[in-house]
């Protein structure tokens, strides 16, 4: 429920299915979609809460188009140097509960 003190933090996170037949597998994170090439990071964080099935008449609003906070993950050496690529970015894009 949001029925609570308004100082309280909630976050939505989503259940990815684990491997079939291991006990404590699924594994909980916030939704995650690849950025689109020509899509905004605001249209990514829209289309993942749609591809995660939140439910529709949830409705939201995003205080900013920009990231609240960037994760780096960094490739290990071997992988970087024969791809030329450090590693990936997760960008985390706040939006709000607004009704639903």
């Amino acid at each position: 429920t949001i029925d609570r003190k308004l100082g309280d933090r909630i976050y939505l996170v989503v259940k990815e299915e684990g491997s079939v037949g291991e006990p404590d597998s699924d594994i909980w994170h916030f939704p995650t979609v690849k950025l689109g090439e020509e899509e905004t990071l605001l249209e990514a964080a829209r289309r993942a809460l749609t591809e995660k099935k939140v439910e529709p008449s949830v409705v939201y609003w995003c205080p900013s188009k920009a990231p609240w906070s960037v994760r780096l993950t960094r490739f290990p050496k071997d992988e970087r140097d024969k791809s030329g690529i450090y590693g990936t970015k997760t960008f985390f894009m706040k939006l709000q509960h607004f009704e639903g």
